[in-house]
């Protein structure tokens, strides 16, 4: 269990080994380290404390102790936000940094005046362009006000809230993962093979799915499927499959389109709204109308994809067939 707090005196020493760590500070231009001193850091922390606008949080595993620092500083003349986190090697690459930025994040827009907050990491920190890809950040021109630097990425508040789709990537971590352990294996016609994997056959599987997406390595009875990921201010919330087109077998079971929310985050109008997206995804493919087959039990999803815009076509077999036609 990650825990996320704000940073008080006690976490002082755990914050002098990270920031005296080479391997975390090389990417901000400090290779040895910081060397810096107990006593330094008790006056920073004093006047951190002075700063209404700028809050540094520390980040703790239940197994493995202190992980690192998230950080945000408004500047409210110029209406923007850094960011920054920094993690031991042990903490990265298994979604400790997405929920500790994600937690910045919300705080940032629940406390402060800020519509936008920014990023600028290393060119080389490919680990920390992934992670800034996922929380929606995207490459702008940099403000005039700010000290000159190669690279910027923007997150504004107005996409920050909105829920958006995230594409399957074989890199996707701890999050998807979790979410996907909650999703039953099978409900109402909708299977999830991801449910009680491990988590070492579910970086596989991604990476299947991944290659299925682009049509690689399709067993002969599959078609393209893509998987897509519902993410509402930074937490996955749901699932969805769109097949490129059809075959015999998806005609009679399967359609187009499949989805499934995690149970604690039904009934808040994400399958309306995330079956909503991936039909702009569908149209994308060049896709004029799409299929969803029901069970004829499942109420719910029957009145989902009714709202938006779909027609009953067919009865038989105990499935609804539902057709949505994409202008």
């Amino acid at each position: 269990m990650i825990k996320i707090n704000e940073t008080e005196r006690k976490d002082l020493n755990n914050i002098m080994t990270l920031w005296n760590n080479g391997e975390v500070m090389k990417y901000v231009g400090f290779p040895e380290g910081l060397n810096i001193t107990l006593d330094r850091l008790n006056k920073w922390y004093d006047y951190m404390k002075l700063q209404a606008n700028s809050k540094h949080y520390s980040i703790y595993d239940e197994e493995k102790g202190y992980c690192g620092e998230a950080f945000y500083s408004y500047d409210e003349l110029h209406d923007l936000a850094s960011l920054d986190i920094k993690l031991f090697p042990f903490a990265q690459g298994g979604g400790i940094g997405y929920l500790g930025l994600k937690h910045s994040i919300n705080e940032l827009f629940a406390n402060t005046n800020a519509s936008r907050c920014y990023v600028d990491p290393h060119s080389e920190n490919i680990k920390a362009w992934k992670l800034y890809d996922k929380l929606g950040f995207e490459c702008k021109s940099r403000p005039s006000h700010l000290e000159p630097a190669p690279t910027y990425l923007e997150l504004s508040k107005d996409r920050w809230m909105k829920p958006r789709l995230q594409k399957l990537n074989s890199s996707d971590g701890f999050l998807v993962y979790e979410m996907l352990q909650e999703i039953p294996a099978t409900e109402n016609g909708f299977s999830n093979a991801a449910n009680s994997l491990s988590y070492e056959s579910f970086k596989e599987w991604l990476k299947e799915k991944s290659d299925f997406s682009e049509g690689i390595n399709l067993p002969p009875y599959r078609v393209p499927e893509t998987y897509y990921w519902l993410s509402v201010k930074g937490e996955f919330v749901g699932l969805i499959k769109l097949r490129h087109y059809l075959n015999k077998s998806l005609e009679e079971a399967g359609g187009n389109i499949g989805y499934g929310i995690r149970p604690s985050k039904r009934g808040l109008g994400y399958g309306k709204l995330m079956l909503g997206l991936v039909l702009e995804e569908a149209k994308k493919l060049g896709l004029e109308k799409v299929l969803i087959t029901v069970d004829d039990n499942n109420e719910s999803s029957v009145k989902v994809a009714l709202a938006n815009n779909g027609k009953i076509v067919n009865l038989k077999n105990n499935y609804v067939y539902i057709e949505i036609y994409l202008k």
